[in-house]
């Protein structure tokens, strides 16, 4: 249950971290925003399950690594940072985990494998069936092991191998991959993850004040840890027309759309509801299609919205004037919001494929 007061306290004073009762009822994301630390913040969605916040002193390799004062490395590794560009999953769809999923194939060690890597050891020769089983759950934890290694030594230097040798040796004290090490591993990510370890990896590790999570599973997540993980909006589903079951969304009063103002009607829903909590607005569209979004008006994309509603063929410039369409009414709505508009540009993830001429005009 969302609960943000507008007219809610920040409190960013040193000597009162802590915000008292009275004054800590909620806060938007532009109090959070505005502050000098996290610290500014101690509620914004769901008060009662709302974590506390750590300004721990990052712990990372590198931090232990330097020694030297003024050294950059250490600097760097001492500064907070803020993470712009993350898609977590709620922490207790990790320290809860019943069931596979997309995006949670597993609960153990290889899960640090299943993306971004994944494309590594695919590149180095693993076939699509031993990736399945690496990453299924019942997969024995030596098994596992057998799959990678003929392709480790392919893959460990590249920059996803180094984030993999990275994350094992902060996080479960191993310093090199192999058969002997995948027990103290396995061991390491039982005792890792539980309640409240995303704070642990996130602060005290990496040294991220907080994240800004596009959820890849729907628009908006309300968070139970608002400050650590906020939330974009994410308009992906809100202005696509692809594969993704766009059309089942409602708007605010539960009706789905039969037009597109309906459809516009499902897009005002999700900003009225979550715009004053989220902090910025994110697209992924480059990963279907280029950037060039026309202004188009109503009027030109409403008739290739109802065909595409009604489920019959529409042709790649139809398709087009929908999305250009869209994607300017979600920035429009972003605008009236103060909200940054943010579109992924960068690292095309996957592999055997680079669609530059989707980012470049």
């Amino acid at each position: 249950m969302l609960r943000c007061p507008r007219d809610a306290i920040a409190n960013t004073s040193e000597s009162n971290k802590h915000m008292n009762k009275e004054t800590s009822r909620g806060i938007t994301r532009r109090q959070a925003l505005a502050g000098t630390s996290t610290l500014a913040a101690s509620l914004v969605l769901d008060p009662p399950t709302a974590r506390g916040v750590s300004t721990s002193t990052p712990t990372g390799a590198v931090a232990r690594q330097s020694g030297r004062p003024g050294d950059i490395a250490r600097v760097i590794a001492q500064t907070p940072f803020i993470d712009t560009h993350e898609h977590l999953v709620e922490e207790d769809r990790r320290t809860e985990w019943s069931e596979p999923s997309s995006h949670l194939p597993c609960n153990d060690w290889a899960l640090l494998f299943s993306h971004y890597v994944d494309s590594d050891l695919h590149v180095a020769g693993m076939s699509e069936q031993d990736k399945r089983m690496l990453l299924a759950p019942d997969t024995p934890s030596e098994r596992k092991w057998a799959l990678i290694a003929p392709h480790w030594q392919a893959v460990k230097h590249t920059g996803y191998g180094q984030v993999v040798r990275m994350a094992t040796r902060q996080l479960y004290d191993v310093d090199d991959l192999n058969s002997r090490a995948v027990p103290k591993m396995a061991e390491g990510y039982r005792r890792l993850v539980r309640p409240g370890f995303y704070s642990t990896v996130l602060r005290q590790h990496a040294g991220i004040e907080s994240c800004q999570v596009n959820s890849l599973e729907s628009p908006f997540t309300e968070s139970r840890q608002p400050v650590l993980l906020m939330q974009d909006i994410s308009i992906l589903s809100l202005g696509s027309v692809g594969g993704r079951p766009w059309r089942w969304m409602t708007d605010s009063a539960g009706q789905k759309a039969t037009d597109l103002a309906g459809w516009h009607r499902v897009i005002d829903g999700y900003f009225e509801r979550y715009g004053r909590y989220a902090v910025a607005v994110k697209t992924q569209m480059a990963y279907q299609r280029r950037l060039d979004f026309d202004d188009v008006p109503a009027e030109k994309a409403e008739g290739p919205f109802r065909k595409r509603l009604a489920d019959e063929p529409i042709t790649t410039e139809e398709r087009k004037l929908i999305e250009d369409h869209l994607f300017w009414y979600c920035v429009r709505q972003a605008t009236k919001q103060a909200l940054p508009v943010k579109l992924h540009t960068g690292y095309y993830a996957g592999q055997d494929g680079m669609p530059l001429e989707r980012v470049v005009q």
